[in-house]
């Protein structure tokens, strides 16, 4: 996971369609609308909604089921059609907020996020509907951080319109977020793997500390993914983390 982007996919639900095959079923999906975005929520400790994450899931096949991305999110990045699936992601969301109101977030992709074309069509689509922009979040993952100038460029233009700004997966390297206020981050989410077992576990507990002294630093919000225990989701809110998500979040409600 991460440099140099190996993925290792488990195929017991069903046999692997291959890449061709996959790309060409991605491809009339996306062209077809066949598509919709689930709905996660990030919940502050009083219980607000913070908003919705929204990965988008493609029917592969007509009339068939809507398929989580981790089944064919790797072979669209094989693909080159991570443009595609973020932009029918973020209009998805976009349509969604203007349906109920609720603020909701997407995913960008790095290699969306180095396609000027990109870029400037979601910009576009955001001036379009400028109610609804003010409340999407756009994130991208830690491995973006390498390439700031990319994301300076599209914060320059997504910003003036009231979008929020992420970034997500985050815990490996946060050094190298030291500039991120700058580059217009609004949010950092950390991962799960980086806080699991907190509660009980002290070299977690003084990482997670120092999580939050770093993001206070840099004039950010915290948030968690997904915490699955309510003692470690206690703890994040003693320690200072604003929000989170996750099973044990839902289950707080």
């Amino acid at each position: 996971d991460g440099p140099p982007g190996v993925k290792v996919m488990d195929l017991s639900e069903g046999a692997g369609l291959g890449e061709a095959e996959t790309r060409e079923r991605l491809t009339r999906a996306l062209s077809q609308g066949r598509t919709q975005i689930a709905e996660y929520p990030v919940m502050l400790r009083d219980g607000r909604v913070v908003h919705l994450e929204c990965p988008l899931r493609v029917q592969l096949e007509p009339e068939g089921p809507f398929v989580r991305a981790a089944r064919w999110l790797p072979m669209a990045a094989r693909g080159q059609l991570m443009d595609h699936v973020d932009m029918a992601a973020a209009q998805l969301a976009l349509q969604a907020i203007a349906r109920d109101g609720h603020p909701r977030c997407v995913h960008v992709s790095s290699a969306a996020l180095a396609d000027a074309g990109f870029v400037h069509e979601l910009e576009r689509r955001l001036a379009a509907v400028p109610q609804a922009a003010g409340k999407l979040s756009i994130e991208v993952d830690e491995t973006a951080t390498v390439h700031w100038r990319r994301w300076r460029d599209a914060a320059e233009r997504w910003r003036p319109l009231g979008v929020r700004l992420g970034i997500d997966n985050t815990g490996r390297a946060l050094e190298a977020l030291a500039d991120a206020r700058s580059y217009g981050v609004d949010y950092l989410k950390i991962d799960g793997r980086f806080i699991r077992g907190l509660a009980t576990d002290s070299a977690l507990n003084d990482f997670a500390r120092q999580l939050v002294v770093t993001a206070r630093a840099m004039g950010v919000a915290l948030y968690a993914e997904g915490v699955d225990d309510l003692q470690d989701l206690r703890h994040l809110w003693e320690i200072g983390f604003e929000g989170a998500t996750g099973p044990a979040v839902t289950a707080s409600r």
